[in-house]
């Protein structure tokens, strides 16, 4: 059983609920002007009539103001509908064996909170991404249509991405007029409440209002709920919109289920870091430029071991010219046989510390590598090669480092812009009551994207034919799972002006995932290659880091 979450649920005060129950004065900015085709909607819902003893159900022919997907959002169309609803809330013989929503990866979905609430008093239950869920008492009834008291645990989760849409196995799609759409969601969320082993249903005297965060404030969206053993979608009405500021100043909540909420920031210094680093160990290798002999000094032929000063060993015929750093020289020196000598470098220096040693004696004097005739000339010219090389190499990776530096700049600039974006999305709620439990949408439908059109062969890297029964695609920028069927491959659209993002389950139950730009602008047959998931990925966000979706997409 999933671990119980109990966050922020404070007790209702009788005027809360009450306020709640009147969802018609929430409502009251939303109706429809009167003259409409086919008359204007009598309430938020089909309304029902309860008796304890069964279940009544009621159809309702009425028009919904809705905004279309392929109208300006301005502008207000009409659909009559028939409206089936049970006073249970629901289809009250649907069992979860029969429904539709299947996760199509073993152990991947979006997990439920579950809450305890006590069925005759009501609570207000806090979801991490803010989502509060007011419910009054009474508010659940069992099979039998009677008043359910006790402890009622409640489960609910949120979907607001593709890939969880995608994850947690929902339809996307939705007929009207035999037309097909494609949902763009503003929010998605599935609620149920349970006794035991017993499933509840929603009471329509006592309705469940829900406050829902939303990442789209636009109000071209209605609310729909699911048939869980059907697929289908019915059109419920609009939610009510509020927000679009800040919450008392304070960020985003951190449940958000979005890769970008993370500061990209320190890894881009982490990169710089190691730049850096590179940097400085191609200074190290920078060719010790030759010198030439001066014959008026004194100087020393050492016979230097490449493995230990390769800096002075690169050129031939090194001799060792003693430095004007020496405060006292004396030639004598040249007289002595030593009976032992070193030779260290001094650091961050050109010069090198010559000792000698007999006995007690030691003289250490300060020399530097010099070189005379074509040793020398042949050494400058070996020089020039070489520093060229390491100039070319050492302004390549200084170019590197300015870029990564204005990258961090303006990438910290989007993340703020982002943070408060984000700031203000979470602030947006959108309001409906539910008179079922089940999954709940605010969408907007929408048609396939255009732009260009293809018939699709999918294979992989190999260029062996994969055999899909359907296949997904997210556009960039939009908040929509768009579904693709084997039928329907030959007539692929899409628009090739935008990043596009497409995967599939195979028959044989592989992953495979579109290599990227492949969807430029083309007609006639396009062969899509495919990178095959040979090791499916077992959470959430390794799911979308192999499919290559970056959390919530910008518009």
């Amino acid at each position: 059983m999933k671990k119980k979450i109990y966050i922020n649920r404070p007790e209702m005060s009788s005027n809360h609920i009450a306020a709640h129950k009147d969802f018609g004065a929430l409502q009251q900015g939303f109706q429809p002007p009167s003259g409409g085709g086919g008359g204007a909607s009598s309430g938020f819902f089909t309304k029902t009539v309860y008796l304890a003893t069964g279940i009544v159900i009621t159809t309702v022919a009425l028009t919904i103001w809705y905004f279309t997907g392929n109208k300006d959002a301005n502008e207000l169309a009409t659909q009559t509908i028939t409206q089936t609803t049970e006073i249970l809330g629901g289809d009250t013989t649907q069992t979860n064996d029969t429904s539709v929503i299947v996760a199509p990866l073993s152990g991947i979905d979006i997990p439920y909170s579950e809450y305890t609430v006590q069925a005759d008093m009501g609570k207000i239950l806090t979801y991490p991404t803010g989502t509060q869920i007011i419910i009054p008492g009474n508010a659940f009834v069992n099979r039998a249509g009677q008043v359910v008291t006790g402890e009622v645990e409640v489960r609910y989760r949120e979907f607001h991405d593709p890939v969880a849409f995608f994850a947690a196995g929902i339809p996307m799609g939705y007929d009207s007029a035999k037309v097909n759409y494609h949902f763009e969601s503003a929010g998605m969320m599935e609620i149920a409440a349970y006794q035991g082993r017993q499933r509840l249903y929603t009471n329509p005297n006592a309705p469940i209002t829900m406050e829902m965060r939303s990442y789209n404030a636009s109000a071209a969206y209605n609310i729909y709920s699911l048939n869980e053993g059907t697929g289908e979608w019915r059109l419920k009405g609009k939610d009510v919109i509020s927000g679009g500021e800040l919450i008392n100043g304070t960020s985003a909540p951190a449940a958000w289920d979005n890769p970008s909420n993370v500061n990209p920031v320190p890894v881009l210094q982490k990169e710089l870091k190691q730049i850096q680093k590179e940097i400085v160990e191609i200074k190290q290798t920078e060719p010790t430029k030759p010198e030439k002999a001066d014959p008026k000094k004194n100087r020393f032929d050492v016979d230097v071991r490449p493995e230990e000063f390769p800096e002075a060993a690169v050129y031939k015929g090194v001799f060792f010219e003693v430095s004007d750093l020496n405060k006292e020289f004396k030639d004598e020196w040249y007289t002595i046989t030593w009976e032992d000598m070193s030779l260290r470098r001094l650091e961050d220096s050109v010069n090198y510390e010559l000792t000698f040693i007999k006995g007690n004696q030691q003289v250490k004097i300060i020399v530097h590598p010099v070189l005379e005739g074509k040793s020398f000339a042949d050494a400058k010219k070996q020089f020039d090669q070489k520093y060229a090389t390491y100039q070319t190499t050492l302004k390549q990776k200084q170019a590197e480092e300015k870029r990564k530096q204005e990258e961090i700049v303006a990438r910290q600039k989007q993340y703020e812009k982002e943070v408060i974006a984000r700031q203000t999305e979470a602030s947006i709620v959108r309001t409906f009551q539910i008179d079922q439990f089940g999954f709940w949408n605010s969408d907007s439908p929408q048609m396939l994207p255009t732009g260009a059109l293809v018939s699709a062969e999918f294979v992989d890297e190999a260029g062996k034919e994969l055999n899909f029964p359907h296949v997904y695609l997210v556009e960039v920028g939009r908040n929509i799972l768009y579904t693709y069927w084997n039928k329907t491959f030959d007539r692929f659209q899409y628009n090739p002006a935008k990043q596009n993002l497409v995967w599939g389950m195979t028959r044989d139950g592989n992953l495979a995932v579109m290599k990227p730009n492949q969807l430029l602008k083309q007609q006639g047959k396009l062969k899509f290659e495919m990178e095959v998931i040979t090791e499916l990925p077992k959470t959430l966000d390794e799911l979308k880091q192999v499919i290559g979706y970056k959390g919530k997409l910008a518009s």
